[in-house]
């Protein structure tokens, strides 16, 4: 679960769904965020610099901008996957 500025985004159990609701007045909007590229997902999203990214535990990251209607703006593979 993630709080930023107004909105809190929180995963839909492991599902690969992000949801972003507006904390003053509880609107879900714009509704599910589909998060195609991405694996099993158990860590909070993180916040930073407008952007929320989202890591599986393949260490893959999904980069979406924290604006009215999100978008996915890269994804990034884990490089030192090679060493598991």
């Amino acid at each position: 679960m993630l709080l930023y500025d107004e909105a809190l985004y929180f995963l839909t159990h492991y599902q690969n769904v992000l949801t972003r609701v507006h904390g003053p007045t509880g609107k879900d909007s714009p509704g599910p965020i589909r998060l195609g590229s991405l694996g099993n997902i158990y860590a909070s999203p993180v916040g930073a610099n407008g952007f929320v990214y989202v890591t599986d535990l393949s260490g893959t990251t999904e980069v979406i901008t924290h604006t009215e209607i999100p978008r996915t703006v890269a994804v990034s593979g884990n490089e030192f996957s090679q060493f598991k």
